[in-house]
């Protein structure tokens, strides 16, 4: 990828829906070449526009970061939490711990037997948790706690997303049996209300010329003025405030290590960051945030209503 594809990557990850005509006016081409960039980055499978749920509609309230120490070979480990279903994000990484990984499950009993069951992989010597108090940042998905109800055509509508998010309202309105205004009105109000975000899934070693790397950051005093910071930085892409031996855990992604190391100068200026503690993100081997709703167990309210795709 050039640097004006790295432009429209980012901003179909901000908004998956924008039109042509105005990425076009964002990355300063024709309407026509942008059309055809964007066809051949979706065409080629370097990014996936998807709606992505937040974690809460799902019935995942038991989220956690992992670090692991290992015994012998990296990969094999990795590759066998990434079969995890509840396992959305696994990655090699530099420094004392070898991988990186995160569970999101339906609740705290739920998040204790995938630690357990984790920790029985053969290879993995040790591993630290931290339990995710807010999700204040995520990669794709909505943060905060959403604010409006789903019912069962929602539900149908967020299927459809997940599988493509750039259908368009007619679309959309065809499989859903309902008019396209009524189609545009449910899908903004799911937006609007923090229920989905739709943007681009992007295969990573496609990106491999970006750097991405995590901070663990303890804050000096309480951490509220210091999560806002953080969260302003455009750096940083996904944040949560932590238990653990860690207030904040934060992922940023760059376009070089000399940007990385103005990033983490900045992060560790800030009056309120005690310490920070980083890693590089070596090899992605799993990012996948795809699951499907039972409408009937949505309904039943708070669950986990969901097996995973991935």
């Amino acid at each position: 990828m050039d640097h004006i594809d790295t432009a429209l990557v980012r901003a179909l990850q901000a908004d998956g829906r924008a039109g042509h005509l105005a990425l076009a006016k964002k990355v300063g081409l024709s309407r026509a070449a942008t059309a055809v960039r964007v066809e051949r980055l979706l065409d080629t499978g370097v990014i996936r526009v998807v709606g992505v749920l937040h974690p809460y509609v799902l019935g995942l309230r038991g989220l956690a970061h992992l670090s692991l120490i290992v015994d012998g070979p990296t990969r094999p480990v990795a590759e066998q939490i990434a079969r995890l279903d509840v396992t959305p994000f696994v990655s090699i990484v530099s420094g004392a711990y070898a991988i990186i990984t995160e569970l999101r499950v339906a609740d705290m009993t739920a998040l204790l037997g995938a630690v357990s069951a984790i920790r029985d992989i053969p290879g993995v010597r040790s591993l630290n948790t931290l339990t995710y108090v807010e999700l204040v940042k995520d990669v794709l998905s909505p943060a905060g706690v959403p604010t409006v109800e789903v019912d069962s055509l929602d539900v149908r509508l967020l299927g459809l997303l997940q599988d493509d998010g750039r259908l368009s309202y007619v679309a959309l309105a065809e499989r859903l049996g309902v008019s396209a205004a009524s189609a545009r009105t449910r899908l903004l109000r799911l937006i609007d209300g923090g229920v989905v975000h739709v943007g681009a899934l992007v295969r990573r070693t496609a990106t491999d010329r970006e750097v991405a790397a995590g901070l663990g950051v303890t804050a000096a005093g309480t951490d509220e003025h210091l999560v806002t910071e953080l969260a302003a930085l455009p750096e940083v892409e996904f944040l949560a405030r932590t238990t653990g031996r860690f207030d904040i855990v934060a992922a940023v992604r760059v376009s070089s290590n000399a940007a990385l190391v103005r990033t983490l100068d900045r992060v560790r200026a800030l009056r309120d960051a005690s310490s920070v503690e980083t890693w590089a993100h070596l090899e992605v081997i799993k990012e996948s945030y795809d699951y499907q709703i039972a409408p009937a167990q949505r309904r039943s309210g708070g669950r986990r209503a969901l097996t995973s795709a991935s």
